[in-house]
């Protein structure tokens, strides 16, 4: 089972992995840096997870993750859990709509109350640390408000504290900003509130015996996780989420999908950006392509492996063949060794639509790519010829369009043309209306042609 982790200073990558790997679930896991707006989102589009972990996200320096993100994340059948940090304040979030909370923070923020204290538990600055950048090992350089309760908690039943003296430590560090949270600040700040020869004592019992809330909840989300994955191994479970609502596409949304598209853009390369634009101005055999990309597995699990399968598969023997072949799909050494470290990461979950980078990649796996570049620079010459613009004359040719290609076989009137687009794979109506009149007016100057198989011949 396939499955994303967002960690950072809660939980080092390195014990996530051990834990996992002794847990028998350590195969098909990715882990991530701590999620920012988007990254939720990103992450089933680049990975197509069957299950997402949230520990840790990103509070003031960034957006954080987003809850609509989250809410398209388990609608597209992904199970998102939640723990600990960020996680743990978005499962008590979205709680009710599927999203799934696991350990004493998350039932924390769904009681209101984090036992044995009698205050309310409510706010995000509870789970919020202080950290260095990820060369640091996200180096904690405060603590969580959270973890401070569970240590004044433990010192209590350790006799060394009574409960004015632990709600007077706490109140001293919940005042105090959340950067600047630790044991020394918390009891210079509590003063007279707290006697000498306690403060003493709870220094010398603080180093070795404090627990980590945050990290056993994290350590709870990996055992969780890891048990639904070995149950989905034996066929005693589905990593499907339950969800009970409608994923609703806002106009917020539809922007933020049609930003994410343009940065995913930006990363391929101008003769990859080609291919993708000559694909998309053919709308049946765009939305093949990225079918028949999202449903691509990765083959062997080992990246030279399933190069020497595919290099078999096509014919590609020798060294000036394999050569030849980098040429025509405009690849270099690094580009052919990322190309399949790509494959052996995809787990073919379904997905209606795959990323353009997916595409990309299957049209070269699958000998598609070549013929498209080709008729891709053939059509740029024709359209610069005719003064192309990517907007129609007026909105019934968009419909008369439509119907000519056979892409709309009951009318406007019975389908939108968003819903059109979607069903076509295209972001959104625009996007789809402009493919449309490019591929009408490339027709009508006689630059029609098959230009190739788009969905290839095989899989990788």
């Amino acid at each position: 089972m396939s499955m994303v982790l967002f960690l950072g200073p809660t939980l080092a990558a390195e014990e996530a992995q051990a834990a996992l790997a002794a847990a028998g679930a350590g195969d098909g896991v990715v882990l991530l840096p701590p999620a920012a707006q988007g990254d939720v989102y990103r992450a089933v589009r680049d990975y197509r997870p069957a299950v997402i972990g949230l520990v840790d996200g990103y509070f003031h320096q960034v957006p954080s993750v987003w809850h609509k993100e989250i809410l398209w994340a388990m609608a597209s059948g992904v199970s998102v859990y939640g723990a600990a940090s960020m996680g743990a304040l978005r499962a008590a979030e979205l709680q009710a709509f599927g999203m799934i909370g696991i350990g004493k923070i998350f039932d924390a923020f769904m009681a209101g109350r984090f036992p044995p204290f009698d205050d309310p538990f409510e706010n995000d600055d509870e789970v919020a640390v202080l950290h260095g950048p990820p060369e640091t090992g996200y180096l904690r350089l405060s603590e969580a408000l959270v973890d401070i309760r569970r240590a004044l908690a433990d010192a209590e039943t350790a006799g060394l504290l009574d409960r004015d003296a632990r709600d007077a430590l706490l109140a001293a560090a919940a005042a105090l900003p959340f950067g600047e949270r630790c044991r020394d600040t918390m009891l210079d700040a509590a003063g007279v509130a707290v006697g000498p020869d306690v403060r003493q004592a709870l220094r010398g019992w603080w180093d070795g015996n404090a627990v980590s809330q945050k990290r056993d909840d994290a350590l709870a989300l990996l055992a969780a996780v890891a048990a639904l994955a070995n149950a989905v191994h034996t066929g005693a479970a589905s990593p499907a989420p339950s969800v009970s609502f409608r994923f609703q596409r806002s106009g917020v949304w539809e922007a933020f999908v049609r930003a994410e598209k343009a940065r995913q853009g930006e990363s391929l390369s101008a003769d990859e950006a080609r291919v993708v634009a000559a694909l998309e101005r053919d709308p049946r055999r765009w939305a093949d392509a990225c079918r028949i990309a999202a449903r691509a597995t990765g083959g062997p699990a080992d990246a030279r492996a399933a190069f020497e399968a595919w290099r078999v598969s096509r014919n590609l023997r020798t060294g000036p063949e394999l050569a030849d072949w980098m040429v025509e799909n405009r690849l270099d050494d690094a580009g052919l060794t990322q190309l399949f470290a790509r494959a052996v990461q995809r787990c073919g979950a379904g997905a209606t639509a795959a990323p353009l980078r997916d595409v990309v990649d299957h049209l070269r796996l699958t000998d598609g790519f070549a013929s498209l570049h080709e008729r891709a620079l053939r059509e740029e010459e024709i359209l610069a010829g005719l003064h192309f613009s990517a907007t129609p004359p007026a909105a019934e040719a968009v419909v008369t369009l439509a119907a000519r290609y056979g892409l709309m076989a009951t009318g406007l009137a019975a389908e939108p043309l968003l819903a059109v687009a979607k069903r076509l794979c295209y972001p959104d109506k625009a996007s789809f209306v402009a493919a449309l009149w490019a591929r009408y007016c490339l027709d009508e100057a006689g630059a029609g042609g098959d230009g190739g198989d788009a969905d290839g011949g095989g899989q990788p």
